[in-house]
């Protein structure tokens, strides 16, 4: 038996199921919380009662981003997918995710992780809270993901577990613009994040989770060789940024892909320093912000899963 992440959408809130999907990530990890009291005693110097509180859980990991796999953390951060078939004689689709608004009945996921031949531990009602993305040159870029959750229970060990076969993205996959012209970054980090607010009643049971405002945010670094980021930051003026992943043929005329589409944003710091002998990097933080007419950021996914 081996260490694995695994996730299954639920048809329901406190409705959970063993895992059908699974993904190679770098790293996971459960996060149960319990939060007991102990409260002080007239009686006693030490500790004496303990008394428990509210159960959840805010489950963390980190991966590479894969093509194939992720359909589903991507679904239950944005709660809005759209799948349309790109190429039917080979099997290629592309799934559009937007944030869904406010009011929205959640879709409820369950994450289980496999610890060797002891135990596999289910979370139950999971909706992901952030999603962060990172690329850099000494490594391949990594997506790193947190929740919020049920308490979690032990389950048996899931017996048949498979991958799909593509490979991740890699840096040579990368494409960036900044204002529709192509950016040539050091560094970059975007980050979306649901700021999700969990309902516990009076019996300190959690009964559902409810989206918050929204928040695009990232940084990124770049030669100082223009100073175009600076008079954009100086001059309070708006861009646009995009993140585009090419993978290799998925079939046909297609190829997997990740596109991350950032129609408005705006520049919130810049920083450069000087250093004597060293390169001039500048630094700049960004904030997405909602256009008239779209959202302020969209995520399609090319891939040969046909269903979220």
């Amino acid at each position: 038996m081996v260490r694995y992440f695994g996730l299954r959408k639920q048809t329901a809130f406190d409705a959970p199921a063993a895992p059908n999907r699974f993904i190679d990530v770098l790293s996971a990890n459960p996060n149960p919380s319990d939060e007991r009291m102990f409260p002080p005693s007239l009686a006693s110097r030490e500790t004496t009662l303990w008394l428990p509180g509210r159960k959840y859980s805010e489950p963390e990991l980190e991966c590479y981003l894969f093509p194939e796999g992720l359909e589903g953390l991507f679904h239950s951060f944005f709660q809005s997918v759209t799948t349309t078939t790109l190429d039917a004689t080979n099997n290629v689709y592309r799934h559009e995710f937007k944030p869904a608004p406010y009011g929205t009945e959640l879709t409820y996921y369950t994450w289980e992780m496999g610890f060797d031949e002891v135990t596999a531990l289910r979370i139950p009602n999971v909706v992901v809270n952030t999603l962060s993305i990172s690329m850099s040159a000494d490594e391949p870029p990594t997506l790193s993901v947190s929740a919020v959750g049920g308490f979690p229970a032990t389950a048996p060990l899931a017996t048949s577990i498979t991958y799909p076969s593509v490979r991740q993205f890699i840096n040579s996959d990368i494409s960036v613009t900044v204002a529709d012209v192509p950016a040539e970054l050091i560094e970059l980090e975007v980050e979306f994040n649901n700021n999700l607010d969990p309902f516990h009643d009076l019996t300190a049971t959690m009964r559902g989770i409810d989206l918050s405002a929204l928040e695009v945010s990232g940084r990124f670094s770049a030669r100082f060789r223009t100073a175009e980021h600076l008079n954009r930051f100086l001059s309070a003026d708006e861009t646009s940024l995009n993140i585009t992943l090419t993978g290799p043929v998925a079939g046909g005329t297609y190829n997997y892909q990740l596109e991350i589409d950032m129609p408005r944003i705006a520049y919130e710091a810049w920083a450069g320093e000087i250093r004597g002998g060293e390169r001039l990097v500048q630094d700049i933080n960004f904030r997405a912000l909602k256009p008239a007419t779209g959202n302020a950021v969209v995520l399609r996914l090319t891939n040969k899963v046909a269903g979220v």
